[in-house]
């Protein structure tokens, strides 16, 4: 998350609005072809209260909107 957080250069994602979080969402479209919801970005990066592990599935996106081939690369 942090590497994410980093290459965006839009701050500490403490202060980051609904707003952000939609331009992230579009972001992982355009560069990974999946789309994740501004919701599940938001219980990413602890904005909501979730107690479930995020799916592969999500994490690889997450890797490859990095940067990575996947999570494990």
């Amino acid at each position: 998350m942090s590497l994410i957080e980093t290459r965006l250069n839009w701050g500490k994602s403490s202060e980051w609005t609904n707003y952000d979080f939609e331009k992230l969402s579009v972001a992982i479209q355009d560069k990974t072809g999946v789309t994740l919801s501004v919701t599940t970005l938001k219980r990413l990066w602890g904005k909501l209260k979730y107690e479930n592990i995020p799916a592969v599935t999500t994490l690889n996106t997450l890797a490859k909107f990095a940067g990575f081939k996947d999570l494990l690369q």
